[in-house]
């Protein structure tokens, strides 16, 4: 059974560790695709400028547009493989675990949280609560009754 157990931690462990390095490669992903397209942007607008219509400037910007448009090309059929990969890890029995050990620890955090509310209650607020239920009033009116007897 350790040994079961311990084998589900490192695996825990290591979709974790791939979680990590998915979002990295996600963002990184997201970053270089951001500055390709405007860098695009800038270099397909400085091609429709009349000013920059010169020869050897026009052919630069087309080359460098051409070599922009296939990074962004390239960029695409990584996001392909990044969201296979991502459908991939989503199937594994380990990811769904550690989903249901995240939302688990949640809960228990926003148990905690109302557990900790309730005992931050002043004597105030107790005491204002206390006096707004009718019930601990007729308990304590029978009481009272008794001891006078």
């Amino acid at each position: 059974m350790c040994q079961i157990a311990r084998a589900k931690r490192n695996d825990i462990g290591k979709v974790h560790e791939f979680i990590n390095c998915l979002v990295d490669a996600r963002n990184e992903l997201l970053h270089k695709s951001e500055t390709v397209q405007r860098s695009c942007r800038i270099k397909k607008a400085l091609l429709s400028n009349p000013c920059s219509r010169r020869a050897n400037s026009y052919d630069r910007l087309c080359e460098q547009v051409h070599k922009l448009e296939a990074e962004h090309k390239r960029l695409k059929k990584d996001a392909d493989i990044y969201s296979y990969i991502q459908e991939q890890l989503q199937m594994s029995h380990s990811y769904k675990l550690l989903i249901e050990l995240s939302a688990a620890m949640e809960k228990e955090a926003h148990e905690d949280a109302l557990a900790a509310e309730a005992t931050e209650m002043t004597f105030e607020e107790l005491l204002a609560q206390e006096k707004s239920d009718a019930a601990f009033w007729q308990r304590h009116r029978k009481l009272t009754s008794i001891s006078s007897k």
